[in-house]
């Protein structure tokens, strides 16, 4: 792409961007099937989290993409028990 975007119109560049972009994500899905994969030969680790604050990293995380008149609430969530992602 790099030697010869020159050469493709807009229309071929823009759907040789979604496919490196798709291949970047597929990457990353396999890399954490792979992580997964581990997990479940290896004894859970468990301990205390905190629900709330996953649920308030995981908004902030997609707080530019989420329509800003949309108000997410979270209501105090029980403690929880799990074992930390790899």
């Amino acid at each position: 792409m790099e030697e010869y975007a020159p050469e493709f119109s807009g229309q071929v560049r823009h759907y040789l961007e979604v496919i490196h972009e798709n291949a970047l994500q597929m990457g990353e899905l396999i890399d954490d099937l792979l992580i997964f994969s581990r997990l479940s030969r290896q004894p859970l680790q468990k301990q205390a989290i905190a629900p709330a604050d996953l649920v308030a990293q995981a908004l902030h995380d997609l707080n530019q993409e989420t329509d800003p008149r949309i108000e997410v609430l979270v209501r105090a969530l029980p403690p929880a028990k799990a074992t930390r992602r790899c």
